[in-house]
């Protein structure tokens, strides 16, 4: 086991790590021969982050363990727990740092367990998204160390607590004319599956409004059963999708165990969108659609609500399944 002192690990921090793809193939080094420029800040305000280290100090990280933070930063500071390590060793487990400026930035953590156990890394920023450099723990360990960018969009659940109610799957849609303008009295529990338009709802919507005009409007909520990589399918055009309020593009997207909010919408003067608005969800690498749902009491609700003193109508007969909650 390779024992460096805790000011040692600072000055060789710089010597450590290879670049992305992108960069010439060549160590850092601690004479700067070759410094990365234009580099981003290196550090969003919140943000999912691999760390991966090994146990040898010799400037060529073999990962042979790795963890992912969820890191928040402000005016240079760090704080942040890690995510894949179970909610409650998590809760035992805080990273405290700085953003030192520079060309390239500096990073420094500081790792402490409720154990007493204790890790200080630094490295440099060295690619976008990529951090390299060198740790040191209060067991004798050192090693090469580095934090590479998972995603910059952080989502938290609005509760890990689930009501203690019976959900169904289904959506509460509404149709009207134009996402902000006037909302109409038909309603759609169906998820948006390619299903926002069919024959038996253009029967009904089409007493009011013209095919050319009409859009939609859903929310629901989402039970995500472990903490890891999610993937979001959304159609190229006309459609937005919103998870807690935030809007989310397609792609994969870290979410943690727990409930959230979903909004889909369709975009002003919605055709042909509705004909292929098709939203889902699913684990990564992992087709099963995690299902879009509503409790018993939002259901009835919103089948009794009024849209403009007008009592709802449901444009369809679909009977939402019962969504059992593991």
């Amino acid at each position: 086991m390779i024992r460096t002192p805790l000011l040692a690990a600072f000055a060789v921090s710089a010597l450590i790590g290879r670049a992305e793809a992108e960069q010439p193939p060549r160590p850092f080094d601690l004479r700067g021969e070759w410094i990365a420029v234009d580099l981003p800040p290196a550090f969003p305000e919140s943000a999912v982050w691999k760390a991966e280290l090994d146990s040898k100090l010799d400037g060529q990280l073999e990962a042979t363990t790795s963890q992912t933070l969820v890191l928040d930063s402000a005016s240079g500071r760090i704080i942040g727990r890690p995510r894949d390590r179970g909610r409650e060793r998590a809760e035992h487990s805080l990273f405290t740092g700085q953003v030192i400026v520079g060309s390239p930035p500096v990073v420094s953590l500081r790792q402490d367990e409720q154990s007493g156990y204790t890790a200080v890394y630094s490295g440099r920023l060295v690619a976008k998204g990529r951090i390299v450099g060198s740790y040191v723990d209060n067991q004798g360990a050192a090693g090469d160390w580095s934090l590479t960018l998972v995603s910059d969009i952080v989502i938290r659940p609005l509760a890990k607590q689930l009501p203690d109610e019976q959900f169904f799957e289904s959506v509460l849609g509404v149709y009207g004319r134009a996402i902000r303008g006037e909302r109409h009295p038909y309603i759609n529990l169906r998820p948006p599956h390619r299903d926002l338009w069919t024959a038996e709802i253009q029967e009904v919507v089409n007493r009011t409004l013209r095919y050319e005009e009409v859009d939609y409007l859903g929310a629901a909520k989402l039970v995500i059963p472990e903490t890891g990589s999610y993937t979001v399918e959304i159609p190229g055009a006309g459609v937005e999708v919103r998870i807690n309020g935030q809007r989310i593009e397609a792609g994969d997207l870290e979410l943690e165990d727990g409930l959230y909010i979903v909004e889909i919408y369709t975009n002003h003067w919605g055709q042909p969108y509705l004909t292929y608005a098709d939203v889902t969800v699913h684990k990564k690498d992992d087709e099963q659609r995690i299902p879009f749902v509503n409790t018993a009491s939002d259901i009835r609700a919103f089948r009794a609500r009024k849209i403009d003193g007008r009592r709802v109508i449901e444009v369809n007969d679909y009977k939402p399944p019962r969504f059992e909650v593991r």
